[in-house]
């Protein structure tokens, strides 16, 4: 929402703040405040607040330690905690240099500028900050208050994160998903471009069959990264990076699996039906030259190949074709009902993955518009899971990662005779006394 200064000026009058937080953040995107009384307000929105940059972590480096803050009147909010007299506002800041010229190490800048040129590449994001956050009292009949635990803002910060830990983890445990520890030398890894040297000093026993870089060449890539960051004569150097073309394809960028030509040749053989023009694109995409290991892979092939004969026939090849486990969370609709569609009539079969599947999809199955996964994915068996959905497969997988899906094919069967589980346990955080 935008402010005027006046109404703002207004706004603060009328509700007794008594402090203004101005909030920004420091090279490394740890917030950092500074307090002004409500009566700096105006000179701080026209003039802007100084503060010595050398002094705080992630700006120790910087050329010209006085800066300045710049408040976003569009920012301002009224926490919801008071001191003993009055309430206390905050605004996000921008970062200036005394001529008024945007700081290139500004958070708030680097990220505005990375959603501009983002939005020119095609892609569009939202950025959300990290927020401080409140634990409040509630009233008689269970529902919450204005009134936080703690008046001085220092809620039972121990017991929440605790409490929000524990739920976390058992749900993350049913969910399969394990933590890193869990991987340390447990050698279930294959290396893939790591000399044998590197391997046998900080990967000893991990199989590496291909080779690669060695010491010197990781010391090498990470001089040369900091020197890019940080010249070496001490030159003054823009923090703006370069398309490199790991996303969007550049002819002197990284080299991608398949090109802009042979993504359009495949895209105009599918929508046109030419065969011509699939030929076209097979073409193409054996002529591709990615760098992965298995573009330098070659068939040995045999003085003298099958008989004929003595060769499966298509159908009996196509029956053994099989998807992977793909859910709508993954994948459009529209994809998730094509691939069925099209393994299905081909003689294999699709994966139908997490949520179940919608009642019209399952009575397609055995008509030429058949959008039925033959393999229906259980995993633990609470979401999109019915007797239909079960009786329809013909075959059935189980998994161990769980996906609640926005959609009507993802209910429960009531033939469990179960409810969810909470998503956390319940716990209420204990009252811990202001700081003094």
């Amino acid at each position: 929402m935008t402010h005027t200064l006046d109404q703002l000026l207004r706004f603060v009058e009328e509700n007794d703040i008594k402090f203004i937080r101005l909030a920004f953040c420091d090279m490394f995107g740890v917030q950092k405040n500074i307090a002004i009384m409500s009566s700096q307000l105006r000179h701080a929105a026209e003039q802007g607040v100084s503060f010595d940059a050398s002094a705080i972590p992630g700006f120790a480096n910087v050329a010209e330690s006085d800066l300045f803050l710049q408040p976003d009147l569009g920012t301002f909010a009224l926490l919801p905690w008071r001191p003993s007299e009055g309430c206390v506002g905050r605004l996000f800041c921008n970062v200036r240099y005394p001529d008024g010229r945007p700081f290139e190490g500004d958070g708030r800048a680097l990220l505005r500028s990375t959603e501009q040129a983002a939005a020119k590449e095609g892609y569009h994001f939202l950025v959300g900050p990290e927020c401080e956050f409140y634990l409040f009292e509630t009233d008689e009949h269970g529902r919450p208050t204005r009134t936080p635990f703690d008046q001085g803002g220092y809620a039972a910060v121990a017991d929440y994160d605790n409490s929000v830990l524990q739920g976390i983890v058992k749900i993350a445990s049913k969910m399969g998903i394990s933590t890193l520890q869990s991987y340390q030398g447990s050698q279930i890894f294959e290396a893939v471009g790591i000399s044998q040297e590197v391997i046998d000093a900080y990967f000893t026993g991990t199989v590496s069959r291909i080779g690669g870089i060695t010491l010197e060449d990781v010391a090498a890539q990470t001089d040369a990264q900091h020197s890019r960051a940080f010249d070496p004569l001490g030159l003054a150097f823009g923090l703006s990076l370069p398309s490199m073309g790991r996303h969007k394809y550049r002819s002197q960028g990284e080299t991608h699996r398949y090109s802009p030509q042979v993504i359009h040749l495949l895209q105009q053989a599918t929508r046109t039906g030419s065969y011509a023009l699939f030929c076209q694109y097979t073409q193409a995409a054996d002529a591709e030259h990615s760098g992965l290991v298995r573009s330098l892979l070659e068939f040995n092939w045999p003085a003298r190949g099958v008989p004929l004969e003595e060769v499966e026939s298509e159908g009996s090849i196509l029956r053994r074709f099989k998807t992977g486990a793909m859910s709508y969370g993954s994948i459009s609709q529209e994809a998730h009902e094509t691939l069925a569609l099209a393994m299905n009539r081909l003689g294999g079969r699709s994966n139908s993955g997490e949520g179940g599947e919608s009642d019209e999809r399952l009575a397609s199955a055995g008509t030429s518009e058949d959008r039925s996964s033959a393999i229906k994915q259980v995993a633990s068996g609470r979401f999109g899971v019915t007797s239909r959905y079960l009786v329809s497969a013909k075959e059935i997988r189980s998994g161990r990662k769980a996906r609640r899906e926005r959609s009507s094919a993802s209910r429960q069967s009531l033939s469990l005779g179960s409810k969810d589980p909470p998503l956390h346990p319940r716990r209420e955080p204990r009252q811990s006394p202001a700081p003094p």
